[in-house]
């Protein structure tokens, strides 16, 4: 077992993956009359994403939701990795992680929400 905290593991995280409904929501859905449903996203998480790919960071969206809104609000972020219609997570998970490892010739640590793993 190691004995490394997991503050000093922090220092290896180079990328982010996150799930849309509940996580960049407040998981709420509102439905009109005509079937539109609508999601509210928070200027802050927007802005922490922004900021973390100025550091450098890698941020994956990864959400069973098919709503183009939402990929115009991550693109215009500067989120490029967006999966939408991914009902099992796991695997867009191991072909982003596949093709960063190919693509920057090292390994990244993933931080990852209970959300995105399901």
């Amino acid at each position: 077992m190691s004995t490394v905290n997991y503050k000093e593991n922090l220092n290896h995280v180079k990328a982010f993956v996150f799930d849309v409904d509940g996580v960049l929501t407040n998981g709420n859905v509102m439905i009109t009359t005509n079937g539109e449903m609508y999601r509210e996203m928070n200027t802050k998480d927007g802005y922490a994403m922004k900021c973390a790919l100025e550091q450098g960071f890698r941020i994956a969206i990864i959400s069973g939701g098919t709503n183009e809104g939402v990929r115009s609000r991550l693109k215009a972020l500067g989120v490029d990795s967006v999966y939408l219609g991914a009902h099992h997570k796991m695997n867009p998970t191991k072909i982003l992680f596949s093709a960063m490892i190919l693509s920057q010739k090292r390994s990244y640590t993933w931080a990852m929400t209970p959300q995105t793993l399901k």
